[in-house]
């Protein structure tokens, strides 16, 4: 398509978007960013440190390894000056380190003696292999970690091991690894299970994944430990209950207002980075301050609260409420509340500022209870980042072809973050999860 007619109909597009008002985009809804095409900045403010390593900052270099795999020792020899024999003189050594990777291919031979007794019984030892060659679990877990971890494609990920080893592993094999590591992984998920419905404090998102041009939904539960990720067909109550999980627990979740977790028996946390971009389409959209100053309160609270380790004191703790709903009933007055039906059934429609500050009146101990308990998270970031990796394998794959592909993928990433979380090496729980298949 040439240049002026791709031009033509951007220039159309931001004029329909003008003449509509009200665009939203990722810097005042939950709108991705890759969703965006006239994203021109990020959301975070620019910072006042210089670039680079601050003053005082404790720096990190390479350090020298305890012991060597080869050592090459340099003789002084005689003088480049006068040529004469330095072999008798003091002679000090100073050591240098070069820290290199090598690829290497590993093959061990198992060589088992048979016997048939006389009675008739036939005796060797159980080696655990019964093909004549078979892959190891250290190739499984580096073919596993590439495409599923590191985002390699199939093609891609046997290419690797094609250049890097001369050897070549069908797609059907790599696609195997996966579902061997999945398949030993049921028992560990219902341990990941048990351990976050005995915590205090959960995060709970859900992010759409395309299954054969189907959208499906990665439901997303962690803490500070544990990551389970579960997909389902669907995204509301039907995939929370067939999840089994956050039904049966009652401590504190935090969320962004999905109006499914409205029915479950717990404590709910409101997540400010969701509402943060809400004040800022209002503020932005509608041009009405009174969204950027509930904005400014909110942060300014939980900045003073992570100040003080013991949390706000009572009379901070009411003066940001009593400014709360101070700001809340401003709003009320610039939207009031729209009475008039356009048709004959249905509710009342409402403008997006009305229905923000409804809901911000109605939960407002979602919003606020983050005051009270200093150790209450203040954003559901942690379970975003958590299933952020998930949209980047969609973005190579494009889709994923069946569902058992995208469970697989789901049961292998909770496990490699909750060992991420742990402080075990994504390659490390691999070898350990995969040399029992």
């Amino acid at each position: 398509m040439p240049k002026d007619t791709i031009m033509l109909f951007e220039l159309m597009l931001v004029l329909i978007e003008s003449l509509a008002g009200k665009k939203a985009n990722s810097k005042n809804s939950n709108l991705a960013p890759s969703q965006d095409p006239y994203r021109k900045r990020a959301l975070r403010a620019k910072g006042k440190k210089k670039r680079g390593g601050q003053l005082g900052h404790e720096g990190s270099t390479i350090k020298a390894q305890l012991k060597a795999d080869q050592t090459i020792i340099y003789p002084v020899g005689s003088c480049e000056v006068c040529h004469k024999d330095l072999s008798g003189e003091d002679i000090y050594t100073t050591k240098h380190q070069e820290i290199d990777v090598s690829f290497k291919l590993r093959v061990t031979e198992h060589i088992v003696e048979h016997a048939v007794c006389g009675c008739g019984h036939h005796q060797c030892d159980d080696l655990g292999q019964s093909a004549p060659v078979q892959y190891g679990a250290g190739l499984k877990a580096t073919a596993v970690e590439l495409n599923l971890i590191q985002c390699m494609s199939i093609a891609r990920t046997a290419k690797f091991l094609r250049d890097k080893f001369d050897l070549t592993v069908s797609a059907s094999s790599l696609v195997n690894f996966s579902k061997q590591a999945a398949q030993a992984l049921l028992v560990w998920e219902e341990h990941a299970k048990d351990e976050l419905l005995q915590s205090d404090k959960l995060h709970a998102d859900e992010t759409g994944m395309n299954v054969d041009g189907v959208n499906h939904w990665a439901h997303t539960v962690s803490n500070d430990k544990y990551t389970l990720i579960i997909p389902h067909q669907r995204r509301g109550a039907e995939a929370i209950t067939d999840c089994a999980l956050l039904t049966n627990y009652h401590g504190y979740l935090c969320h962004d207002f999905w109006t499914s977790y409205n029915a479950l028996d717990v404590i709910n946390l409101a997540c400010h980075s969701h509402l943060r971009r809400e004040f800022e389409k209002v503020a932005v959209d509608y041009k009405q301050s009174w969204a950027e100053r509930l904005k400014n309160l909110l942060w300014k609270a939980n900045e003073e609260r992570l100040a003080d380790e013991g949390g706000l004191a009572w009379k901070r703790i009411q003066y940001f409420e009593r400014r709360y709903f101070e700001l809340i009933e401003e709003g009320e007055r610039l939207n009031p509340l729209n009475r008039k039906r356009k048709g004959k059934r249905g509710k009342v429609g409402q403008s997006y500022p009305r229905r923000l500050l409804k809901r911000l009146r109605e939960k407002s101990s979602w919003v606020l209870l983050f005051m009270y308990d200093p150790t209450l998270p203040f954003t559901n970031n942690l379970v975003e980042r958590d299933q952020r990796m998930l949209k980047v394998n969609l973005k190579i794959a494009g889709a994923y072809r069946t569902f058992e592909g995208l469970v697989n993928l789901c049961r292998i990433r909770s496990y490699i973050q909750s060992m991420q979380k742990q402080g075990v090496s994504p390659h490390q729980a691999m070898i350990t999860l995969l040399q029992g298949t």
